[in-house]
C-alpha cells in the first residue's frame, strides 16, 4: 500500500460542501479517456481552495465516480464558472449522469 497524502495536500472540508457525480460510460475505454483528459481541473480551478476526487469502480470499469468537495457555497459557485465549457467534455462520450451536492459532515485522513 503506498503512503498517503500529506494532510496539507488534503484540507479538511468538515461544514463544506461537496457534489458528487456518478457518471456510467457506454465503455471502459470512453471511461479511460474521460480519466486522461481529467488534468484539466486542476488548469482551470488552480487559484480555487478545494478537491477533486476521480474514482473509477472495480467491479464496473465504465463507471465514474467524481468528488468536488468546497470549503463553502460561493468556492463552489466559482468553481462551477471556472468550469464553464468544460461540461462538453463528459457531454462527448454520452455517460449517464446523476449528480447530488451534499453537506461534508466528515472528512479526515487516517494515518498508518
Amino acid at each position: 500500500m503506498s503512503e498517503p497524502e500529506e494532510s496539507a495536500d488534503m484540507p479538511e472540508f468538515t461544514g463544506g460542501i461537496s457534489r458528487l457525480y456518478c457518471r456510467v460510460f457506454q465503455s471502459a475505454a470512453d471511461a479511460e479517456e474521460f480519466i486522461a483528459i481529467a488534468g484539466l481541473v486542476r488548469e482551470r480551478v488552480s487559484p480555487a481552495r478545494m478537491r477533486y476526487q476521480l474514482i473509477q469502480s472495480m467491479e464496473d470499469p465504465c463507471t465514474i465516480f467524481e468528488i468536488w468537495s468546497y470549503p463553502d457555497e460561493e468556492t463552489m459557485r466559482w468553481v462551477q464558472a471556472a468550469m464553464e465549457g468544460a461540461t462538453a467534455v463528459p457531454r462527448k462520450f454520452g455517460p449517464q449522469t446523476k449528480v447530488w451536492t451534499s453537506h461534508i459532515r466528515a472528512d479526515m485522513l487516517v494515518n498508518d
